[in-house]
């Protein structure tokens, strides 16, 4: 009997699944329910689909299943745990923090820092920004050397500004740069930070600084989500680092 038919049947039994349909039913629901209702989807997302039937099997089988399907090209990886029917990822472009990389890691070699551009939000926004502005976490400790620095080569850089600061003296001008305190395990490489980084620092620090429209923004990035693969693990460990739902961002 095919899976379909037996899901059809709300009288099956337990007993109507063999290792066959048990791993018919996991195909069914990698490559149908789950695709069917978001763009991405959690191993533990299969397994509760499977303990709502009470089946019994091997504790490797869902893991092995899901390997074959990645293998087949039916599935993409999307993070540890994650997987996805989207397989071209979102590739970011790191062209407007180039030369803030460049310059931060000849200046100080041993400092770990992580930076972005609202620059690199064009492609979701609708109303592209005037002025753009550059962000550069680096370690609490470094903050006012680094903004010290920045200062020295022309850029008006603002040393982790509170709310008072930001409501009385932040201005956007030319060569705006922010420094932040860098978060652990920050997503990041060779200094230039991640997409999934940037969607919760948007969220988390940009919103604060009235940069940009954040429903526009959650609008946009929702869109992007949806049709080019980021990775899951990756967005949700890091919005829980930084205490921000990331639920904004994965509508439905």
């Amino acid at each position: 009997m095919k899976i379909a038919n037996i899901l059809k049947n709300s009288n099956h039994k337990r007993s109507q699944f063999n290792e066959e349909n048990i791993q018919d039913f996991v195909e069914h629901i990698i490559t149908h329910e789950l695709p069917d209702k978001a763009p991405y989807f959690s191993i533990d997302a299969v397994r509760r689909r499977l303990a709502e039937q009470k089946l019994t099997y091997k504790p490797e089988t869902v893991k092995s299943y899901l390997s074959r399907q990645r293998k087949a090209g039916k599935i993409f990886g999307a993070g540890r745990g994650w997987y996805s029917a989207i397989s071209q990822p979102y590739q970011l472009d790191t062209t407007p923090v180039e030369k803030l990389v460049s310059e931060l890691g000849k200046a100080f070699p041993l400092l770990d820092f992580a930076c972005w551009s609202t620059e690199q939000l064009n492609e979701m926004l609708r109303h592209q920004i005037a002025k753009h502005v550059q962000f550069a976490y680096v370690e609490r400790d470094a903050i006012d050397s680094v903004a010290e620095h920045l200062r020295d080569q022309g850029r008006q850089a603002h040393a982790n500004p509170g709310k008072q600061e930001i409501q009385r003296s932040f201005r956007v001008e030319e060569n705006t740069v922010v420094i932040l305190p860098l978060t652990s395990e920050t997503p990041q490489q060779n200094g230039t930070a991640s997409f999934e980084k940037i969607l919760i620092d948007v969220l988390a620090d940009a919103a604060k600084l009235s940069l940009l429209d954040e429903e526009e923004f959650l609008n946009g990035a929702q869109e992007i989500i949806a049709a080019y693969r980021v990775d899951m693990a990756v967005l949700t460990r890091y919005a829980t680092r930084r205490k921000t739902d990331v639920s904004k961002l994965l509508k439905g």
